[in-house]
């Protein structure tokens, strides 16, 4: 049986290589289907090393500098383990930033943040209907929690992480809170440097406007 496509891909730029990852360049190309069930958003995802996406596209990078890939080939080999709905996602870019494996990381990321922001809201949202059994209600629940906070990918610490993230999120300014949900944070840290970001930029502009308004004023006499 001939290897897979996938296989001989990986093969031909680590022929001659002696690389301490040469063995993980012939061995990537098994685990890439492993993004596919964790895209396709079942119920319940099958526990992987490979569910976290950062996780994923931090081992391609090393995968693709051990195979010693042309960096502007990485977006078409990494193209084959993504799915349909991420594939949606990146034909919002610009065609010239869809060849650019920067600036699609950065949108595969950005996608990854809102879907699973789109999960926190259909957790916190959802409603009890008075029709509905308690017993429905309270596993749906479960499900909708599940899919938010996906214990198979993420360790108790991670997930207490969450829980603390979103409440100091929740009690940020609205303003503030908007902003800082933009930058995608995933944990406390990233979520206090934005903030301070922010408050930064907002007191060099306020600095920047009493400047102006001092230089406005007419001189004494």
């Amino acid at each position: 049986m001939d290897p897979p496509e996938w296989q001989v891909a990986c093969q031909e730029p680590c022929k001659g290589v002696r690389h301490p990852r040469e063995a993980q360049c012939l061995e990537f190309p098994r685990v890439l289907d492993s993004p596919r069930r964790m895209w396709g958003n079942p119920p319940l995802v099958e526990v992987t090393p490979w569910v976290n996406i950062k996780t994923f596209l931090s081992s391609f990078e090393q995968i693709a500098d051990a195979c010693l890939w042309p960096q502007e080939a990485w977006v078409g080999r990494l193209l084959p383990a993504l799915s349909s709905d991420v594939k949606q996602a990146l034909n919002r870019l610009e065609a010239k930033d869809r060849e650019d494996y920067g600036k699609v990381k950065a949108a595969i990321l950005r996608e990854d943040a809102m879907r699973m922001e789109a999960q926190r809201q259909h957790f916190r949202q959802f409603r009890y209907q008075e029709v509905e059994h308690p017993q429905r209600v309270c596993s749906q629940l479960r499900e909708l929690c599940h899919r938010w906070l996906r214990p198979e990918r993420h360790t108790k610490e991670q997930i207490l992480e969450l829980l603390v993230l979103e409440q100091f999120l929740s009690i940020l300014p609205h303003d503030l809170q908007t902003w800082v949900r933009e930058g995608g944070p995933d944990s406390c840290a990233q979520a206090v440097t934005l903030v301070e970001n922010f408050l930064m930029r907002h007191h060099k502009a306020e600095t920047w406007k009493w400047q102006v308004r001092l230089n406005l004023l007419p001189l004494s006499l």
